[in-house]
């Protein structure tokens, strides 16, 4: 069956995507069955293709049973290549699910943030998680695609907000100091993803701004919210009020004026 393949990387040399037990259920449909199916036993598999080379040059990297909607980045450090994003142990599929405590990460909504490397000289790839924090939409300084990046950003599930399904914080991780912040919206708030927008003056890879949607149920004001991508604890630099609800969306991208 086809495998869903929503998100996909690149790194200097090659093209970097997630073989996973989602698969799009044409034929079941027609006997009412879920389109989209988790099927654990077909396991998971890291693939890599050279850049300019031809998909028969693929290679194939068995890892543990797993599925990634979104990644932050890929690297190549020598003959490894580094990979991060939020990972799923299980995702289910149906009419049940939309009412149920699925497990979807190593429990309860959301992926769960992970690395995996692939060694090129022997052939093994690997993966580890490194919080616990349940979250989605993994972004990252888009102008480092394909290099190195410790500074990762995400949209949060931090049970501060009581059976609310919706994010209620802004994550960020430093790899290479091991630090995680984060800025929580409010009770009765939810926010969206997060765009990152660099400083055209700045040199460190966090200088910039991160920008998302927050909306509060309760008071039902919709607002743009600018956080400094340094120092998200510190909460909003600006706030920019929307005269009506601004419905969620996702998978926005910053563009300089010039």
């Amino acid at each position: 069956a086809p495998v869903m393949m929503h998100d996909m990387l690149i790194t200097e040399d090659y093209a970097v995507f997630m073989d996973s037990p989602i698969v799009f259920n044409l034929e079941g449909m027609a006997t009412g069955e879920p389109m989209v199916q988790w099927r654990p036993d077909n396991g998971t598999r890291l693939g890599i293709i050279p850049r300019h080379g031809s998909a028969d040059e693929v290679r194939w990297f068995d890892v543990d049973t797993s599925h990634v909607q979104h990644f932050w980045n890929a690297w190549q450090e020598g003959n490894r290549i580094e990979l991060s994003g939020c990972r799923f142990e299980q995702i289910e599929f149906g009419i049940e699910s939309a009412s149920s405590d699925v497990d979807s990460g190593v429990g309860g909504v959301g992926g769960v943030p992970a690395r995996y490397w692939i060694d090129l000289d022997t052939g093994r790839a690997g993966s580890e998680f490194f919080d616990d924090i349940r979250g989605e939409f993994c972004r990252v300084n888009d102008d480092l695609a394909g290099v190195r990046t410790d500074c990762l950003y995400m949209s949060g599930f931090t049970r501060d907000n009581p059976g609310a399904a919706d994010f209620d914080t802004v994550v960020k991780y430093n790899r290479k100091t091991g630090d995680r912040s984060r800025w929580y919206v409010g009770a009765n708030g939810s926010i969206g993803e997060n765009v990152f927008a660099p400083d055209p003056n700045g040199s460190a890879e966090d200088d910039g701004w991160i920008i998302n949607s927050a909306h509060n149920s309760e008071s039902g004001l919709s607002e743009v919210i600018v956080l400094d991508a340094r120092d998200i604890e510190s909460g909003p630099i600006a706030r920019v009020q929307i005269p009506q609800r601004m419905p969620f969306g996702f998978h926005a991208n910053w563009f300089p004026a010039k």
